[in-house]
């Protein structure tokens, strides 16, 4: 059967727009829950950051405990009825956690149910978004792959520099709990365009999941491109992990300035990522998908090294602007590499490996972060992360070469 191009591609606009609204309220939801624990239920008290530290906790164990787990069960069920049970799943579980914020409950109560909450929609994002990408791989021809990439790329942008801005504004105009209802409402919409897909059927079996899972590692191991992938991601994250925890210090002790430029720093990456990805989905079909990915990096990398040295907050926002928009080319290559190197019924394990890989590296590099601190100046943890990017970049876009 012959698969329509992505403008006249029905299955994959109802992707999409599931994925859309869940991204935005993806980060509703975290944006709301740490300002809530920061300005509301903390406030000044000193076991305020130990509770936010928490919600990270309960974000990341799940990926790194069941992470490959989901993945085969991804590949085993029907992808578009898993979809719609991990969305539907979600909106519960938010929903009910507004209602129990609302009742009020003791701080201790609270907080143990948006641990609970949180590493629960955590493991339902470990089923679904494996299914989503095993979707993509059907629905999408190969020739589109690439300006697929870039429209998630953009998208995920978008709900960055959007959800942290909407989920503030209800918190002022409203409370958390509408902004937490307005995020079980996405997953409801998220729903409603999954349930109009056809069938995506995984691969029936009645074999053991051990055997699976290991079917899925010998492939991983085997393959060269997705080892690199594997290398490179993991190296990006580690660099990227030290220069997010140190920022909000880079900003007032290097640059000078005050807290509040930490967040326009954000807005800036957020718009040049959105630039980035639209200059994908035009140029990057006529270019190798390896050396966006890789030269992109090598590009990211060299752009964080005159990040470091820089002195005053203008020149800093303009060069993060500049940082987003390879970054987003880059982004928007990885599903398309993935795609190619790995067959349909073995994405989810593929996911599987990179996603609990790159949380561990997130967790290794903001706990080594900190020590480095106590040693090195910031500016020189910078330039060091923007040169080890850099460098990998360039090993990644000559090892991915078919």
């Amino acid at each position: 059967m012959r698969i329509p191009s992505l403008r006249h591609n029905r299955d994959y606009r109802r992707l999409w727009l599931g994925q859309a609204v869940s991204l935005v309220g993806d980060e509703i939801f975290d944006t709301a829950l740490m300002l809530w624990l920061g300005l509301v239920a903390a406030g000044d008290q000193a076991w305020g950051p130990a509770a936010a530290a928490g919600v990270l906790v309960a974000r990341t164990a799940p990926v790194l405990l069941f992470g490959v787990i989901g993945g085969v069960y991804s590949d085993r069920w029907d992808r578009r009825r898993t979809m719609l049970a991990m969305d539907a799943v979600r909106a519960t579980l938010i929903a009910g956690l507004a209602l129990l914020l609302l009742i009020g409950l003791p701080t201790a109560a609270e907080l143990t149910a948006i641990y609970v909450v949180v590493a629960l929609c955590s493991v339902a994002a470990l089923f679904f978004n494996p299914a989503r990408y095993g979707m993509l791989a059907t629905v999408v021809a190969d020739a589109d792959r690439e300006r697929m990439g870039s429209l998630t790329a953009g998208t995920s942008a978008l709900a960055t520099v959007l959800g942290p801005s909407l989920a503030a504004g209800m918190l002022v105009v409203a409370s958390v709990e509408w902004s937490l209802l307005f995020t079980a409402a996405m997953f409801v919409v998220s729903f409603a365009a999954v349930r109009a897909l056809p069938s995506g059927t995984g691969v029936p079996t009645s074999g053991s999941v051990w055997r699976e899972l290991r079917a899925g590692l010998v492939f991983f191991a085997g393959n060269r491109r997705l080892k690199v992938m594997l290398t490179t991601t993991v190296t990006v994250v580690a660099g990227v992990g030290a220069i997010n925890t140190l920022d909000i210090f880079f900003v007032t002790r290097n640059l000078g300035a005050p807290v509040e430029v930490y967040g326009l720093l954000g807005t800036a990456f957020g718009l040049g990522s959105l630039v980035g990805a639209g200059l994908a989905a035009v140029y990057a079909p006529r270019l190798r998908a390896h050396r966006v990915y890789g030269y992109g990096f090598t590009l990211a990398g060299l752009l964080l090294v005159v990040y470091s040295r820089m002195s005053e907050p203008v020149g800093a926002i303009v060069v993060l602007f500049l940082v987003g928009i390879p970054v987003a080319a880059v982004n928007s290559m990885v599903g398309p590499l993935i795609m190619r190197a790995a067959p349909a019924h073995l994405i989810g394990r593929v996911s599987g490996v990179l996603q609990p890989a790159t949380q561990l590296a997130m967790l290794l590099s903001v706990t080594a972060s900190a020590w480095l601190a106590g040693l090195f100046p910031i500016g020189g943890i910078f330039m060091a992360a923007g040169v080890l990017i850099a460098v990998v970049g360039v090993w990644a876009a000559r090892h991915l070469s078919p």
